[in-house]
């Protein structure tokens, strides 16, 4: 009796399972997108499109740091792109022509060992994948038998020269009025000046990074740790000056950093190389090299390091010099010449 009821209870079950099986696949023939309208449906109940995908990653099949993603036949891989953000340790590519659906449906494999998370967000125009690691690497992309084929190197394994530019985060309000001017965003915009020059023309074999490439604000530890991991062939601070109560005075002029604990002195050719090309676009006064052994930011692992001061936001004249876009072009010229003539060195 009781071996006939325990084997009813087990038709019972088996039923169920084949029953679920079956819709399940009926209502995949019937709505090949329902994934997609599943993602559609979360967007429009939470606001959100960007979720964690980590877990469609089977670690046990790829080849030691690398990740396979298999590609749906109307992608592209010439199309596809990828934007590497060292400030965030991110790397993200995008995938136009695939949809929402795109984690559901295709196989991922490979290691996530160097990854903290996999996010992922859809829009009309195709996927992203945000790589968010433990520390940065590059993402080296590659196309083989219908597969993205994504493989994590550090930098210096890609590339001969590695430069970095630093916009510095300096918060001084220059004017107590409503027209105060920050360093964190003159420094910027001189370095994104900086980033188009580069952007036209970078020579063969060199990467540059930055360690901000919007208004964010970073800690002094945040950016020595970015300059440490990168170990850079040349690395530029780019900041301006102040008096050290922020209050207007009659100092002027540009000056550059440079380590007196550098042996080779190369960093104090580079400082002068900066500081030449400033004085020769600007015009400005001459402050002079000075040593910067007290910056946390010039003692990491560079090869050759200067850090730049443009100007005194606490003088008005040349804050009001600072402020403009010629000014800004000017600096930046000077600076980008400075640093291709070191490339050369």
């Amino acid at each position: 009796m009781r071996n006939e009821s325990e084997d009813k209870v087990s038709r019972i079950i088996f039923t169920i399972i084949i029953t679920v099986f079956l819709i399940s696949v009926f209502f995949l023939v019937l709505f090949p997108d329902l994934h997609g309208k599943s993602a559609e449906y979360q967007k429009k109940m939470t606001g959100k499109s960007t979720w964690s995908v980590i877990s469609h990653f089977d670690d046990k099949n790829g080849r030691k740091d690398q990740i396979k993603m298999k590609l749906p036949h109307n992608v592209n891989f010439q199309n596809i792109t990828s934007k590497s953000d060292i400030a965030r340790s991110k790397v993200s590519i995008t995938i136009p022509g695939a949809d929402a659906a795109y984690p559901q449906d295709y196989e991922m494999i490979g290691s996530t060992r160097r990854m903290k998370d996999i996010l992922f967000t859809y829009s009309s125009t195709g996927d992203t994948f945000d790589f968010c690691l433990k520390e940065f690497y590059e993402a080296k992309m590659s196309e083989k038998n219908g597969w993205l084929c994504i493989d994590f190197k550090r930098p210096n394994e890609l590339y001969k020269k590695i430069i970095i530019i630093d916009a510095s985060c300096g918060e001084g309000i220059t004017t107590k009025s409503d027209d105060s001017q920050y360093e964190r965003d003159i420094a910027l915009d001189i370095v994104k000046r900086i980033k188009a020059r580069f952007s036209d023309s970078t020579p063969k074999g060199t990467k540059v990074y930055y360690t901000r490439e919007d208004d964010m604000v970073m800690s002094p530890e945040e950016r020595t740790k970015i300059c440490n991991s990168l170990q850079a062939d040349i690395f530029l601070s780019v900041a301006l000056n102040s008096t050290s109560s922020g209050r207007t005075s009659s100092m002027q002029g540009a000056a550059a950093e440079y380590l007196t604990t550098d042996d080779t002195g190369h960093g104090k050719i580079f400082a002068s190389e900066c500081l030449d090309g400033l004085l020769r676009n600007l015009g400005c006064k001459n402050r002079g090299l000075i040593p910067g052994d007290e910056e946390p930011i010039l003692r990491e692992k560079h090869t050759v390091a200067a850090l730049v001061r443009v100007g005194y936001l606490s003088n008005y004249d040349e804050r009001s010099k600072l402020i403009t876009s010629e000014y800004q072009e000017a600096a930046a010229e000077g600076l980008y010449q400075a640093i291709i003539k070191q490339l050369g060195q």
